[in-house]
């Protein structure tokens, strides 16, 4: 785990970067400010190596593998924790904060927001799989003509045009 320029500022957004099991550096640990934390206290990092503590040493074993069966069977007979955060990630908890009146909303002034229903994890996975079924026309070369051809033909020298960026389909609408 190591933080960036943002954690060693100490800045209030920072997040602690790591690597996933296969090693890729590809996950965030951002809430709360955890790189800043570790900015106030001069870690630029943390290496944990497997191999150097083969065995983890418990105070009582057995007590422990009992509290973590029940825990395990918490989490997989919950609904939000069973199917809803591996189905739609964390914004599946975007209804449930914001009924609960905990959801930031203009800059932590407010704990409810009137559309979280069109930012939910549920809204968001069904607006992709609908933006995923309808063919893409985004990039359809328009109707073919002699004139429209002469007109948009590249020469070698010509650079392609670089392309937006903003979303299409139903993200658009969404947003």
């Amino acid at each position: 785990a190591m933080v960036g320029p943002a954690g060693e500022q100490c800045l209030a957004a920072a997040t602690i970067q790591f690597s996933d099991p296969e090693g890729l550096p590809s996950r965030s640990a951002g809430r709360g400010g955890l790189g800043a934390v570790m900015g106030s206290k001069g870690v630029k990092a943390i290496i944990l190596d497997g191999a150097a503590n083969a065995k983890t040493v418990y105070g009582n074993e057995e007590l422990f593998k009992e509290a973590r069966k029940e825990w395990v069977d918490v989490l997989r007979s919950h609904p939000v924790t069973s199917q809803g955060l591996p189905g739609f990630g964390t914004a599946v908890l975007v209804n449930v904060i914001n009924e609960a009146g905990a959801l930031p909303t203009k800059n932590f002034r407010m704990g409810k927001f009137d559309g979280a229903e069109k930012i939910s994890g549920e809204t968001l996975a069904a607006n992709i799989e609908n933006a995923a079924a309808r063919p893409s026309t985004a990039a359809t070369p328009a109707a073919s003509s002699s004139a429209h051809r002469s007109t948009t033909a590249r020469t070698a020298s010509s650079k392609p045009r670089a392309s937006s960026t903003r979303p299409s389909g139903a993200l658009a609408r969404t947003f």
